[in-house]
């Protein structure tokens, strides 16, 4: 069964990201107009669905710390560098919310007065949860909203630099 998978594109650009499956009962609606022996993926971070040719897509071993898992953490570890270095809501921000057994990532992408923008990101592991909430994203969110789980990210990084 197709999962993790990679392709590079026609610029030579290698894309990771998860097969969407052309049978599944969920993607029925996502494949309307798709022409046969072309598939789409969820993009690996980015809550983005790009298409590529069958022929293109290489399927990745789901195991831990594998092709796909060093590309996301590798992502992850630039984005949480640029968000360690930034204290409240700021564009950039990396924030979790618990799902299930694991996690929902999100970003701050746009700071305004009384709102802010969020955006997914896949860097919560291979059952890539979204929170009901704020879905794949949502725009002008309240900041007071956003504050507690940007103020838990930033008490987490305190108290791991005094430890």
């Amino acid at each position: 069964m197709r999962y993790q998978v990679k392709c590079t594109d026609a610029n030579g650009v290698t894309h990771y990201g998860i097969y969407l499956n052309r049978s599944s009962i969920f993607n029925k609606e996502e494949y309307k107009g798709v022409p046969k022996g072309t598939s789409i993926m969820s993009d690996a971070i980015l809550p983005v669905q790009w298409t590529a040719q069958e022929s293109a897509i290489i399927d990745l071993p789901c195991e831990f710390d594998g092709e796909y898992d060093k590309y996301v953490e590798a992502d992850y570890k630039k984005a949480q560098a640029v968000s360690d270095k930034l204290k409240g809501i700021a564009v950039g921000k990396l924030f979790s919310i618990g799902v299930a057994d694991g996690c929902a990532v999100y970003i701050v992408t746009k700071v305004n007065k009384n709102t802010c923008d969020v955006e997914w990101r896949g860097y919560g592991g291979s059952d890539r949860y979204i929170d009901h909430h704020y879905g794949w994203g949502r725009k002008g969110v309240a900041k007071s909203d956003i504050q507690r789980y940007v103020g838990m990210a930033d008490f987490w990084k305190e108290l791991k630099a005094t430890a």
